[in-house]
């Protein structure tokens, strides 16, 4: 038995084991139903208040609208995320491309990158920069 200390009233969703930095397993997921694309996550603080929503609207994988002289290493593509962020609270709420991490289905924890684009692709689906959402 592995012991937790959780706030009171919450219900378990999913435990996780991360043997190594760059691999985390979703051992168990405890939920009736898992977050789908296109579901909103309620993001609340730790004495139950809002603080925002958010979204993933779509996953482009491979990513190929990118400049070539900044292609990923060998061995790797890019993969890009299209998340909604919206400020449900009272306060501003910093929003940071380097909190959001993607695992695959082998366990493996991919950090956010920067990547190249042109200037439509950046018109289209701006690249999430470290910003401070108002409230609302």
């Amino acid at each position: 038995m592995i012991f937790f200390e959780v706030l009171d009233g919450t219900t378990a969703a999913y435990l996780t084991y991360q043997p190594t930095f760059e691999t985390m397993l979703t051992v168990a997921d405890l939920r009736d139903e898992p977050v789908a694309q296109g579901d909103a996550v309620e993001y609340i603080s730790n004495n139950n208040q809002p603080l925002a929503t958010l979204t993933v609207d779509d996953v482009v994988n491979p990513l190929e609208d990118y400049d070539s002289s900044f292609a990923p290493e060998r061995g790797f593509e890019y993969a890009g995320v299209v998340v909604t962020v919206e400020n449900s609270g009272t306060d501003p709420l910093q929003v940071d491309p380097f909190s959001f991490y993607l695992v695959d289905a082998q366990g493996f924890i991919f950090y956010s990158t920067f990547a190249t684009r042109s200037e439509d692709a950046e018109a289209e689906l701006p690249t999430l920069q470290s910003t401070e959402l108002a409230a609302g």
